[in-house]
């Protein structure tokens, strides 16, 4: 069996007992994940969330104590894993940060660290991993700390990875606890001898029933022998939910306030020639339409009473009727919203980049979070959203290596890291599709036989089949466009608009082909000395397969690089982040 040695570290932790175990474990997840996620040296942040009468997974074994203690019952454990051996010294002026919000949450916090090379993950089934256990080991008293290392890194790691249905297995053994290593203040870190853990094997496998068949396994029982020897405890915990907030040494999840750049790691990518662009013309009359502060809405849809919806910076929702009425604020996502799609029921789905995908009642401001997490880990990037007649919903994430607010990352790295999403009406999400440039706009054919999507990065718009012979597979309806394609509006009337934010910039796409350092170094520079992209208002209107019914192009003076756009009444409307309000253009005027 392959293994891979690593450098690990386990907390144990307990949630204060004076407020409401739910608000704690949700803190933990919030405001404290996103501190712990962005510590320097972490490869791998994890957090276990055990539930609150956990017994104890673990067969009996002869003097071994496997039935959990109530009064040493755990609420979680934090898993670390570093980049190296040493990378857990380049946290040291960060941990203070960390250390002096955990009494916000924590009444109790044990640090375990291994020595370098300590821990080891190997290898197993590759599959969906559907539930998980983390199992802490106590060394029995007089057995040597080699006999229990191997115990636990040669024995019970092992037969679990080789287990039918395993698709995860990791295991670390502790250095000695020592409670200087993470003394953070007003928590406790008492830890009496006879109480302590010295290993954790921590392992997943597709469903709760396989879970069960591995540690009941007569592989496992014939561990009993060894474990006798070595092992004074077996506190196997069921874990509730794991969130995963940092993978590949990035963090998975949005940022909440301005964060540095992530690092970028650029792929070689040859792009075919850009076709010729256009020249701009004159934009249909139309008008500015003025927006609360700060504005800024990277979509506008229409709702069924013939209002226009917006989302702003700063998560609000506003409505209005477009000739009789002012922006009015209908909710608040607290976050940052991007797609908007009018549901069957009224509600308005939102695509938030800081909170996910999101369900708001404009009647009554009511937020309902409908995705947040797929896969343990959180939305990145949450983009555009459509609805099916089956009630189910189709979302992509355009990036999960990179914010909104650090969007450029994604297209000058050239790696595929968008994806695109079912939610079934049950809740169950899927990837329907991984590994696309920059996954964004979305529109379902007037038949519902096919789902359009936007690759940004790809400079195209696909068709995924949803019926008939070719279900299942995508064909190119859009293909090597001239400037980069955003949002997808409904189909009205038989045709759906697109808007380009700005044309193809030749000097971008042979960055594409250009050794990585290059694009690191123009990476690096700050966004206020980048070069701004040409200014243009350009939107397509094309059929359900891909050809062009009309076009705008042109320049306006208050507006440019639009994201969003739908038409209504004889009128286009495009919204952009780049610009505080909303313009209107006057398609009858133009013969549009």
């Amino acid at each position: 069996m392959t293994t891979r040695k690593m450098t690990g570290a386990l907390v144990l932790v307990w949630v204060r007992s004076d407020r409401p175990r739910a608000a704690s474990m949700e803190y933990w997840r919030g405001p404290h994940s996103q501190l712990v996620a962005r510590t320097p040296g972490f490869r791998e942040y994890r957090q276990h969330h055990f539930p609150a009468e956990a017994t104890g997974l673990w067969p009996a074994v002869d003097g071994a104590e496997t039935t959990i203690p109530v009064d040493r019952r755990l609420d979680g454990t934090p898993e670390v894993w570093f980049d190296g051996p040493l990378s857990n010294l380049k946290s040291l002026t960060y941990n203070p940060v960390v250390q002096r919000d955990e009494r916000n949450v924590f009444s109790r916090t044990l640090l375990h660290a291994t020595l370098p090379w300590g821990g080891r993950w190997y290898d197993t089934a590759s599959a969906d991993t559907g539930c998980r256990a983390v199992i802490l080991l106590r060394r029995r008293p007089g057995a040597s700390g080699s006999a229990f290392a191997s115990t636990v890194l040669d024995r019970i790691g092992p037969t679990l990875a080789a287990a039918a249905g395993v698709t995860e297995t990791r295991a670390q053994v502790f250095q000695p606890f020592t409670k200087w290593m993470w003394n953070s203040p007003d928590v406790a870190h008492d830890y009496p001898t006879a109480s302590q853990f010295h290993g954790v094997v921590v392992v997943g496998a597709t469903d709760h029933a396989t879970l069960h068949a591995a540690l009941n396994s007569t592989e496992v029982a014939a561990l009993g022998p060894r474990l006798t020897d070595t092992v004074a405890a077996i506190h196997a915990y069921p874990v509730a939910t794991t969130y995963i907030y940092r993978e590949h040494g990035r963090p998975t999840l949005p940022q909440l306030r301005p964060e540095a750049k992530p690092g970028l790691d650029p792929v070689h990518r040859k792009l075919p020639p850009a076709p010729p662009q256009p020249a701009a013309g004159d934009l249909p009359p139309g008008r500015v339409i003025e927006l609360p502060d700060p504005g800024r809405p990277e979509d506008v849809i229409v709702d069924r009473d013939g209002r226009l919806v917006c989302g702003l910076e700063g998560g609000a929702i506003v409505a209005f009727h477009p000739d009789s009425e002012t922006p009015k604020v209908v909710a608040d996502t607290g976050g940052r919203p991007l797609g908007l799609e009018l549901m069957p029921d009224g509600r308005v789905l939102v695509c938030d980049a800081h909170r996910g995908l999101l369900a708001v009642d404009p009647a009554s401001g009511a937020v309902q979070t409908l995705v947040h997490y797929v896969d343990d880990t959180p939305l990145r990037f949450c983009s555009n959203a459509v609805v099916d007649d089956d009630g189910a919903i189709w979302f992509t994430e355009s990036t999960n290596r990179f914010d909104f607010e650090h969007y450029l990352g994604a297209l000058l790295e050239h790696r595929p890291s968008g994806r695109l999403f079912r939610r079934d009406p049950d809740g169950t999400v899927s990837v329907v599709k991984d590994g696309l440039h920059f996954a964004n706009g979305l529109a379902l054919t007037p038949d519902r036989t096919g789902l359009l999507y936007v690759e940004t990065g790809a400079y195209s718009i696909s068709k995924l089949c949803l019926t008939g012979e070719q279900q299942g597979r995508t064909v190119p309806v859009r293909a090597n466009l001239p400037g980069f394609p955003d949002n997808l509006s409904r189909f009205t009337g038989g045709r759906c608009w697109f808007p380009l934010t700005n044309p193809r910039n030749p000097a971008l796409d042979r960055l594409a082909t250009m050794p990585g350092i290059v694009r690191k170094l123009v990476w690096n520079i700050p966004d206020s000395l980048q070069p701004e992209p040409e200014k243009t208002v350009w939107a397509i209107a094309i059929d359900p397969d891909g050809h062009t019914v009309d076009e705008i192009h042109g320049t306006h003076p208050n507006f440019h690089t639009a994201t969003g756009v739908v038409e209504t009444g004889g009128r286009l409307y495009l919204a952009s982040p780049r610009c505080r309000d909303l313009l209107e253009l006057d398609l009858g005027e133009a013969g549009l």
